[in-house]
């Protein structure tokens, strides 16, 4: 997929670049990138690679270095952007959120017109680049994207930064929405709505299938009216979409919620309500136990850098005493403690791996509940004295830890997950 996002101001516009494209950071993985354009210094460009962090680590430190008053920005899930480019047009650099299925007989067409491409991604062209250079085969910019429309077959949205302004173009049948936020003195193009809220701006409109505009901070200029037919990705309200965006006026949480209750009038199950669960509402606890917590991109790694941006995530800590909550004790006195964000929540669901554990017979199930396995200590561990003392040690450490988990007052389900995946090593806890 892939999201960006464009601003141009009369004022310095990198703050709200920044943020502005860290709100599609949902839509992508793989890359990102954010260029400026200045008078005195010109254009101004870096790419990171977001395949082991996250967009604010990487760019945050390098905020001082971009200048202007305008600018664009790229989650992407494919090739490095953005790219810039010196034509007969003029100066500009370009980000495309893009499903080019012809691109190698494009390819193909364009060095046959000995054109050539400079930016190579795994061996691969650089499909940006290739949008690039069909809008420099147009006489103007407006031309040049219309050869973009009548040439790839798919999907391409683009946003170009020149040295007069935005343009942005949406796909010609509008299956990747741009959307257009304004406040005092700015005006901004996006691929989520979401981002605007935060940053000021009010939506203005949305942009029609195949519609050209140019953005000043002074207004918006329509350079190509929108085609009459729409077929819009409907997986931006089902998967892709941020909860609190809109796409062409429709919120993608309203759209969600009432799949769900069409889905529910057919569904003969016997139950009090059915709703969608916003990510705000869910807490990820991973079960650590006693061991230590994550490191670096170990998170990202076990749940996934999706999951990591939309929903908070903590590591639980047995010696953090102040998020430790006591319930009671057992029959033989001791002391039963939950973590304190796991006994707030209305539901948890625990994912875990029933595999052989030496001090508890198996792990998983009820231990998974357990804040802090040594306050079992009083409970001996399993010696090398031999089987029968060993397993009857064992057999009192289980009773123990039932005695411990049946003090639970929250509905518990478990999950067995299969392999050494991610379901092995994390509980999830719904309704913080």
């Amino acid at each position: 997929m892939g999201g960006f996002f464009g601003t141009i101001s009369r004022q310095a516009c990198k703050a709200d670049l920044f943020y502005g494209t860290d709100y599609n950071s949902h839509l992508g993985t793989r890359r990102a990138g954010m260029a400026t354009y200045d008078p005195q210094r010109g254009f101004i460009r870096k790419i990171h690679s977001l395949e082991s962090t996250y967009f604010r680590t990487k760019f945050e430190c390098e905020l001082p270095f971009f200048e202007g008053n305008s600018g664009i920005g790229v989650i992407s899930d494919t090739d490095p952007q953005p790219i810039i480019f010196n034509s007969h047009l003029g100066k500009f650099a370009i980000v495309t959120v893009a499903k080019i299925a012809n691109i190698d007989e494009l390819e193909k067409r364009m060095l046959a017109a000995n054109h050539h491409f400079a930016e190579l991604s795994s061996g691969k062209i650089n499909q940006t680049e290739l949008v690039a250079l069909l809008i420099t085969e147009g006489r103007d910019f407006v031309e040049g994207i219309e050869n973009v429309y009548n040439s790839v077959k798919g999907s391409c949205s683009m946003l170009l930064l020149t040295e007069n302004g935005i343009i942005a173009a949406r796909d010609k049948l509008g299956r990747t929405p741009i959307v257009i936020g304004k406040k005092g003195g700015a005006y901004a193009a996006s691929s989520e709505s979401t981002c605007f809220p935060n940053l000021d701006y009010q939506i203005d409109r949305y942009i029609g299938p195949g519609e050209i505009v140019r953005i000043t901070a002074d207004g918006v200029e329509q350079l190509r009216k929108p085609n009459e037919e729409m077929q819009i990705c409907s997986f931006l309200w089902v998967y892709y979409g941020f909860p609190t965006s809109c796409y062409e006026g429709v919120n993608v949480e309203k759209v969600r919620f009432d799949s769900g209750v069409e889905m529910g009038r057919s569904d003969n199950s016997d139950v009090d309500c059915a709703c969608g669960i916003p990510d705000s509402d869910i807490l990820i606890v991973t079960a650590t136990g006693t061991h230590r917590a994550h490191m670096g991109d170990e998170q990202a790694r076990l749940l996934g850098e999706d999951i990591c941006r939309r929903i908070r995530v903590i590591d639980h800590d047995c010696r953090d005493t102040a998020h430790l909550v006591h319930v009671g004790d057992t029959s033989r006195g001791t002391p039963v403690w939950f973590n304190s964000y796991a006994i707030a929540c209305d539901k948890i669901i625990i994912t875990c791996g029933v595999v052989y554990h030496f001090l508890a017979g198996f792990g998983g199930g009820g231990q998974m509940l357990l804040a802090r396995h040594r306050r079992l200590r009083d409970h001996p561990a399993p010696s090398q004295a031999g089987p029968e003392p060993r397993l009857r040690q064992r057999h009192q450490r289980r009773r123990a830890q039932r005695q411990h988990g049946g003090h639970q007052h929250f509905p518990c389900r478990h999950l067995r997950g299969r392999g050494h995946g991610p379901a092995l090593l994390r509980s999830q806890c719904g309704g913080q």
